[in-house]
């Protein structure tokens, strides 16, 4: 009888712990979760934040022209004759008229960032992808050079591609490595390497390299170290989405003192 009560107190005290180890274990997760929710919404919160700054700044370029010259019209009604105000009011108009097309070529870029199609790809022979297409880059993008280095031992590399969207990589990866070096020719390397897994495709040019400190943000959105006006910080960030969704990967490295691209897409079979 001792051992039985002794038995059913054991029991007792052990379902009121597991009880207890349930519940703070119930409070832990519970408290994680919304700990981790809160630091989702503050990483959210910032990234809206950041991308209010830059439309904020992207569109008060145009107006803050715009609002000069029309309270220059004000001054210019009362101050000069009737010729003179026609004149400077033709030239005012010109003026407004370049500023909101500028306006207008933001907000385009912009929408089109926004409406980046869905990723279709289809399997394709590398190499032959790549000949077709760094021809079509060469010659829509001024001031660069292209060479493709095929590979000798191979020539059958497959992978599921979209062809559209990966010549939007390719163009943008020379036209970033373009506006990097104004003022001359660029000359670009694309190689192509493999594994049993992977296909590695390298883009190198022949400029200068990305400050070590700004490397590790090329690929965020609307980071720029290019001073343009038509650059809006999204070339990169549109090639890092591209190659994601083909489910493969891109990173950035300095090679004997020049910028080095380097995309990885799974290799599959023919």
């Amino acid at each position: 009888l001792g051992l039985g009560i002794a038995v059913l107190v054991s029991l007792a005290v052990a379902t009121l712990l597991s009880r207890r180890v349930a519940n703070s274990y119930r409070t832990a997760v519970d408290e994680l979760l919304h700990e981790r929710e809160q630091v989702r919404y503050l990483r959210e919160m910032s990234s809206w934040q950041e991308l209010a700054k830059m439309l904020a700044h992207e569109i008060k370029n145009p107006l803050t022209p715009i609002e000069v010259l029309v309270t220059s019209l004000s001054k210019a009604y009362q101050s000069k004759t009737a010729q003179e105000f026609v004149t400077h009011l033709n030239q005012t108009e010109t003026m407004v008229a370049e500023e909101l097309q500028q306006l207008k070529a933001t907000v385009n870029k912009f929408s089109e960032f926004a409406r980046l199609p869905q990723v279709q790809p289809t399997r394709v022979n590398v190499v032959e992808l790549l000949r077709q297409q760094v021809r079509a880059v060469a010659s829509t993008v001024s001031s660069a050079a292209l060479e493709l280095k095929e590979p000798l031992e191979f020539g059958n590399v497959y992978a599921d591609i979209d062809a559209t969207l990966f010549r939007q990589v390719l163009v943008n990866l020379v036209r970033n490595g373009v506006e990097a070096n104004p003022g001359r020719e660029v000359r670009f390397t694309i190689s192509i390497g493999t594994d049993e897994r992977n296909v590695e495709l390298s883009v190198m040019n022949d400029g200068d390299p990305v400050h070590a400190e700004i490397a590790p943000r090329i690929f965020d959105p609307y980071f720029s170290t290019h001073a343009s006006k038509d650059n809006m910080g999204l070339g990169l960030a549109i090639v890092k989405k591209i190659v994601i969704e083909h489910r493969g990967d891109i990173r950035y490295e300095e090679r004997d003192g020049h910028p080095l691209f380097v995309i990885t897409l799974p290799r599959v079979p023919a």
